[in-house]
């Protein structure tokens, strides 16, 4: 496995140099939201930046910005430490998402911590010209949620963490969620404000029948005529394409003791839509 990643690595690199401006370079970062929906993240994210395009994803289930993290047997590095800067290298980028914020808060990290790893990321998007898009976290769902809800939620999703009381979690990601605020305002970042109807039982992951409208939304931002993303039928990721990337692991991850060496390379076409997409 380790080894066909390496060589997907090498097509990546070579079809991304020869890509040329006319491909305009987009990059995803974020954890569980992206991978869960990765199809409508392609479609909505590439039909954005005009149809043709190179996409960049960091992200995965229980993904980090500043902590390896593991999800049974299955790790991951950090965001920071992913290989997408490096596979970047001096690529312009025009427009660059940052979403699924909060995980690290479950892992025991402070508010401070929380921002200055995304501070981190969004200052590395923006070397490299990207126009920022920014989602905060859902609070107006989080502030409906019961103390037993919050307790169910971290056993199931972060048993072996840190236990907060559910009014410090609260407190916790409100800061987190008016830092990101402010960190949009310092790098002249769109903002996203989930909304409540996105979610259901589950309050921090996007309900797969409201995936579609959701995407579009937050992908809005990256077109320059004003209203959401409109992703035609014939412009959805094809289904082996979709397979792959639903399946395939980030650069750097680890799978029962097996290390995936090189960004994984996926090329999906149809009708209206071409796009290259690398998971890191």
């Amino acid at each position: 496995m380790a080894e066909a990643a390496a060589v997907g690595r090498t097509r990546a690199s070579t079809e991304l140099a020869g890509s040329g401006a006319a491909r305009p370079v987009g990059v995803v970062v974020g954890a569980s939201n992206v991978s869960r929906g990765i199809g409508q993240v392609v479609a909505a994210a590439a039909t954005a930046l005009g149809g043709r395009a190179d996409l960049h994803v960091a992200a995965g289930r229980g993904r980090s910005f500043g902590l390896d993290s593991r999800v049974v047997v299955r790790t991951l590095p950090s965001v920071l430490a992913s290989t997408l800067w490096r596979t970047l290298e001096a690529t312009p980028v025009a427009h660059a998402l940052i979403t699924d914020v909060g995980n690290d808060l479950m892992y025991g990290q402070s508010p401070d911590t929380v921002l200055a790893w995304v501070d981190a990321a969004a200052a590395r998007l923006r070397a490299h010209g990207a126009r920022l898009t920014l989602v905060r976290l859902p609070m107006s769902r989080l502030r409906r949620l019961h103390p037993f809800g919050y307790e169910c939620m971290r056993a199931l999703l972060f048993p072996r963490h840190v236990r907060f009381s559910w009014a410090e979690a609260l407190r916790r990601a409100e800061c987190v969620d008016q830092g990101l605020v402010e960190l949009a305002r310092r790098h002249g970042a769109s903002v996203v404000v989930p909304e409540e109807v996105w979610y259901g039982v589950d309050p921090i992951h996007i309900r797969r029948a409201a995936a579609a409208a959701a995407w579009q939304h937050i992908f809005a931002a990256w077109t320059v005529a004003p209203g959401a993303v409109r992703v035609p039928h014939a412009t959805v990721v094809p289904w082996w394409p979709h397979l792959r990337l639903a399946c395939a692991l980030p650069a750097g991850a680890g799978f029962a003791g097996v290390r995936v060496r090189g960004a994984i390379s996926v090329r999906g076409t149809s009708v209206t839509q071409e796009v290259q997409v690398w998971v890191h």
